[in-house]
């Protein structure tokens, strides 16, 4: 994928052009008191005209004072860059439909020596991946090969592992997987790290940002405080593994990371380089459908209990008609239904069992957003993004409008899983979760309606 935007200009006629996801709640005050500043500041270069020259008419004290008074002064340049990151990345995000990658990350251990894993990455907007890495062994034994897949129509996750300390191919699958959280589900690694590096640019108020070159290629160098984002499972990692502080190279002509640094304390802990990065090729038929070398030792399969359906056929099933957003941020569009008659509890296990879910997932490029309802039985229920040892500190609010005008509700914006806003009706369980500020989950919350 091509971008033309080398100047300004060119760069606001593509924008306008764009069917852009949603911007970051501070983007419009910001661009609002930019070009405030630089009317005000052509206002006080005018006033400081006709204060001299009504000095040379009256000799005035008064237009001295005016003189003197500051003008507000216009948008930094560093922040208008970091206006332009923002928008850039956020555009790319939400408008590629596929991804094709070579990564290679290092990881330096105690001793002062470096693990190189290199791994090759297939992704499409639709919720497909296919990953397969080669990761070093010790004792000169062949490198561990470990492959994965999930083909997001149909539910099926696959992978296995050979090489290494594996005698035979190991491999699992998993069917019926939901699309995305709080449910079962399956997402390529290098996505969730996208994900969390676009959340860090859309959410981090001051981006600190500088222009450079890498591999000959213009790009930009953004270093995040990670005040909301976390590497890692989503049930949390080890404080001591967890980076607080992110450097990434974007690349300026696709919008994408070409390297990501994840730093704790001056330390690095992993740096990951994006090669051969291709956007928008058409990806071969089977891609997303992994198949087991022979002699594979199948040691789990597993159903989860998710099937697609269309969306009129989805309350004959769970026995409720189920809730739908009468609003969507920007761009979002239906893509996928799923539902269960009963599934894996959510919280890893601390809630009661779920019945009756539904997930439907609204897509903008790789952007996502998921709305679930399910059954509310019997027992006491926790966020389902949450877990026995990992919690979370909730906004805690009243939903005003729609079905569940009245009910109480949690929103949740932490780095360590999806953001989130959960509520219990009198009959179901609700969440809304996925790449969306925190005022756009409230209001896709407050717009659901029975179908």
């Amino acid at each position: 994928m091509t971008v033309e935007y080398e100047r300004d200009e060119q760069l606001g006629a593509a924008l306008r052009e764009l069917d852009l996801p949603p911007l970051p709640a501070d983007f419009y005050p910001l661009l609002r008191r930019r070009l405030d500043a630089e009317r005000a500041a052509r206002a006080a270069r005018r006033r400081v005209v006709l204060a001299a020259a009504a000095l040379l008419l009256a000799g005035s004290a008064a237009a001295a004072v005016l003189l003197a008074l500051p003008a507000r002064a216009p948008l930094a340049p560093s922040e208008a860059l970091a206006g332009r990151v923002k928008v850039r990345v956020i555009a790319a995000f939400g408008s590629a439909q596929t991804l094709r990658a070579r990564l290679v990350t290092a990881i330096p251990g105690p001793d002062g020596t470096r693990t190189s894993i290199s791994a090759t990455v297939v992704l499409s907007a639709r919720g497909d991946y296919r990953w397969s890495e080669r990761v070093p062994t010790r004792r000169g034994a062949p490198p561990e090969r470990n492959e994965s897949s999930f083909d997001a129509a149909a539910g099926v996750g696959r992978s296995f592992s050979a090489g290494g300390e594996f005698k035979r191919p190991s491999g699992e699958e998993y069917q019926g997987l939901a699309a995305g959280s709080p449910d079962a589900y399956n997402e390529s690694p290098f996505l969730g790290q996208l994900r969390a590096v676009v959340r860090s640019v859309r959410e981090e108020g001051r981006l600190r940002v500088r222009e450079v070159r890498i591999g000959g290629r213009p790009a930009w160098r953004v270093a995040l405080p990670l005040t909301r984002y976390l590497a890692g499972n989503p049930g949390g990692v080890s404080p001591s593994l967890s980076p607080d502080r992110l450097i990434v190279v974007i690349d300026r002509e696709s919008g994408f990371p070409l390297r990501i640094v994840e730093q704790r304390r001056g330390r690095v802990l992993s740096e990951t380089r994006v090669l051969s990065l291709r956007l928008d090729e058409p990806v071969a038929p089977g891609t997303f459908r992994l198949h087991y070398p022979p002699g594979t030792e199948l040691r789990r399969r597993e159903d989860v209990g998710f099937r697609r359906l269309p969306l009129s056929r989805a309350g004959s099933v769970v026995g409720y008609r189920p809730l739908v957003p009468g609003w969507l941020p920007a761009g979002f569009r239906l893509a996928q239904v799923s539902v269960a008659r009963g599934t894996l509890p959510t919280a890893l296990g601390a809630n009661p069992p779920s019945r009756g879910v539904v997930s439907l997932v609204y897509r903008h490029g790789f952007e996502q957003l998921i709305v679930t309802t399910r059954a509310r039985t019997r027992g006491g229920w926790h966020d389902p993004f949450a877990s026995p040892w990992l919690r979370f500190r909730p906004r805690r609010l009243t939903l005003q409008e729609g079905a569940l005008a009245g009910a109480r509700a949690e929103l949740v914006v932490d780095g360590r899983t999806t953001p989130h806003l959960w509520a219990l009706g009198t009959h179901l369980v609700i969440t809304v979760a996925g790449d969306a500020t925190p005022a756009e989950l409230v209001r896709v919350a407050s717009s659901l309606h029975p179908r």
